[in-house]
């Protein structure tokens, strides 16, 4: 049997109960029509609660103490196969498209991949332009723009052209309609008749959120993106209040950008379908961590390991691997898409690091797939300490609570959570599961069986701390700023 195709769809800050919510309301039609031809699996957990270990876990199996992808250190480097390497190995044609900076060959996601798309750049490798846009005056704007073109001409003078088509069109979107316009360019001009593994991030519920117009209009109404703060670490510091009806304007604009992010995946699909790809194509949609809104006083997507972050969306089609319009409620982690999409696309991993996982999730109706327990790990906060008091102009609120690492084990009935200043947390899911009765003290012997399977698992926790991490230049700081991070 010829191996079928494989594409990795991440929507990226996707958090697990709305967009089940949004399922069950009727609102993600393009979704529900893959669930209802493949698999949904209700208790996929990410390994991290942002977007730099979520990547490098799915990528390389393991956990974040394994791959040494987070905060500490802002890249991505690791000592095992890519999933990107394997299926490259394999025969495959693989091609990506980032718009997410995080996840970019800057920080080293490109392994792999032949074709490595990002969403400020016009050609793979080409110059960045971003710095020209945010520069202060227009003066500023020009010395940028000639020392742009002295250096690379003709990258420089595409991109430009292109950040300007971009600026004036009609799109107003994250970038999801140019993604889907650029990759049935890409697909189009492909010549090979090998199959391909795709990987593409989509970052629409990102914030800030501003929905196309049309979708704010309909599912949101009452609210315009610069209506409501959209700045996490003003809230966190206390520099900002907001009120309940502040977090439900959010809300709001969030589900709408999940809701537009819906049809834009429909419009891929239809791509796939008139190239004749779509039918042997295994096709995995992933959130790679939620999002806070106003629940346990965040927003954003750091400083916790709650299921509001690490609880997220997986839905996988392929007649083969996924039966039809099921859903399955067994424990799995984000991790395990490694050794399924090896599974599928026929790569043994006999070798294997002890590090990664073989816990493969294909054919769920004839395998006992389902973890024991699942494992989520942050092992340095971000932004820091000293991040967030260059970033706000008065803190109010105490942020040295957030000045730790944290880590955390979850089965089907309980979860804890241990931090390196001490503090533990341990929840009862069967009697309520918005993790907000602590209830560590009174359940002592519960609390130190989890932690002494977490520390089986994955050792002592050791918080990571920013020794040597990679050098970003000031173009890609401005656009991780743009997606709210703050270094």
């Amino acid at each position: 049997m010829t191996s079928p195709n494989v594409a990795l769809i991440v929507l990226d800050t996707a958090r697990a109960s709305m967009v089940g919510r949004l399922l069950d309301e009727g609102k993600l039609p393009n979704l529900q029509r893959i669930a209802n031809k493949g698999s949904r699996f209700r208790n996929c957990m990410s390994t991290a609660p942002w977007t730099l270990p979520s990547h490098a876990s799915m990528f390389t199996g393991q956990y974040t103490s394994s791959h040494c992808a987070h905060a500490g250190t802002k890249s991505f480097d690791p000592q095992v196969p890519t999933l990107a390497e394997r299926a490259e190995a394999a025969g495959y044609d693989t091609l990506a498209y980032s718009n997410n900076t995080w996840v970019s060959p800057e920080f080293g996601f490109d392994s792999g991949f032949q074709d490595f798309l990002v969403r400020w750049e016009i050609r793979e490798g080409g110059s960045d332009v971003s710095s020209i846009e945010k520069a202060d005056s227009l003066r500023d704007k020009l010395s940028i723009l000639f020392t742009k073109l002295k250096e690379e001409p003709f990258d420089a003078l595409a991109n430009i052209l292109y950040a300007a088509y971009l600026n004036y069109s009609s799109q107003e979107d994250s970038g999801a309609a140019r993604t889907n316009s650029r990759l049935r360019n890409l697909f189009q001009s492909r010549q090979s008749g090998s199959p391909f593994f795709l990987f593409v991030n989509y970052v629409e519920p990102h914030l800030p959120y501003d929905p196309p117009e049309h979708f704010r209009r309909e599912f949101a109404p009452d609210t315009n993106a610069e209506d409501v703060n959209q700045d996490p670490w003003r809230f966190l510091t206390g520099e900002i209040e907001m009120s309940e009806n502040d977090f439900d304007r959010l809300k709001s604009l969030y589900e709408a950008e999940l809701i537009y992010l819906d049809q834009q995946i429909g419009e891929l699909i239809e791509i796939l379908q008139e190239l004749g790809e779509y039918e042997d194509t295994a096709l995995f949609i992933a959130g790679d961590h939620g999002e806070n809104l106003g629940e346990f006083g965040l927003m954003d997507h750091q400083y916790c390991l709650y299921d509001t972050l690490i609880n997220v969306p997986m839905i996988c089609r392929h007649p083969d691997y996924f039966p039809e319009n099921e859903e399955f409620d067994e424990l799995i982690e984000l991790r395990d898409l490694y050794p399924t999409i090896l599974e599928i696309i026929g790569e043994s991993d006999e070798d294997a690091n002890d590090s990664v996982s073989d816990h493969s999730f294909a054919s769920p109706g004839e395998s006992n797939f389902g973890r024991e327990f699942t494992i989520a790990e942050y092992l340095e906060p971000q932004p820091s300490q000293q991040a967030l008091r260059d970033h706000v102009n008065k803190i109010s609120k105490d942020i040295e609570k957030y000045d730790r690492a944290l880590r955390c084990i979850r089965t089907n009935d309980w979860k804890y959570v241990e931090a390196t200043d001490g503090a533990e947390e341990l929840y009862d899911l069967r009697v309520e599961v918005n993790e907000s009765e602590n209830i560590v003290d009174s359940h002592r012997t519960k609390r130190t069986e989890l932690r002494t399977r977490l520390s089986g698992a994955v050792g002592d926790l050791i918080r990571a701390p920013g020794e040597g991490h990679s050098q970003m230049d000031k173009e890609t700081k401005q656009r991780l700023e743009d997606l709210g991070y703050i270094q």
